[in-house]
């Protein structure tokens, strides 16, 4: 096994573990967790949609320890995978067990009276989020796993390019206008960054696609 192999094994099993590290949270506090715990919050941060306990304890980790599992696959099975920012690569390789570790927690936490608006953390994470993504979109060359894969993106490596050069660009914008929303918390703003992200992005590389690129 060379040295590669060797640590995106390590990387796989770590993140794994990370992934079902909750567990043992949920499983300390088990007794003191009421029968049902909520797993979404509204814009104003009160839980409207709830589970069972023993499915969000077990169920909610072993799936993100599956999607894991899934996210590591595709990212190290990608003919193109030489073509990862290294920067990107260990995000997305980190994403899905801190994304465990932090919805867990609050999800615990939040059951247990310890309340804080998760409004404002979503708002933040999310915006520093988008501007590191944005900063590193253009370095992000042709490949099949990472980055913006619409069918002309896919189709043309300049298509490829210059789409990510933009997005690069408009998710930078949109996390700076997610961040300063902590001021003015709505949901509306989240929603329409989001929308533009996805949408202007599109629409150019269908531009660049119709006129020969």
């Amino acid at each position: 096994m060379n040295q590669v192999d060797k640590s995106m094994k390590i990387t796989l099993i770590l993140t794994t573990i990370i992934c079902l590290l909750p567990i043992l949270m949920g499983v300390f506090y088990y007794k003191e967790l009421p029968n049902q715990l909520a797993i979404h919050f509204n814009d104003a941060g009160k839980a409207d949609n709830y589970m069972n306990k023993p499915l969000v304890i077990f169920g909610l980790p072993i799936f993100l320890a599956v999607l894991n599992l899934f996210t590591q696959f595709r990212l190290v099975t990608d003919p193109q995978k030489a073509n990862y920012p290294k920067v990107l690569l260990n995000l997305f390789r980190w994403l899905v067990p801190v994304i465990s570790v932090g919805c867990m927690t609050y999800i615990i936490f939040f059951a247990l009276g310890k309340d804080f608006h998760i409004g404002n953390i979503g708002s933040i994470v999310l915006g520093i989020l988008l501007i590191f993504i944005g900063n590193y979109l253009p370095k992000c060359h042709f490949n099949y796993t990472m980055g913006i894969k619409l069918p002309w993106t896919l189709n043309n490596e300049d298509n490829w390019n210059k789409t990510h050069r933009l997005a690069g660009f408009i998710y930078v914008v949109g996390g700076v206008i997610i961040l300063l929303s902590v001021f003015w918390p709505t949901v509306y703003i989240t929603l329409g960054v989001i929308a533009t992200i996805v949408f202007i992005p599109m629409m150019y590389s269908f531009v660049l696609y119709r006129r020969g690129i």
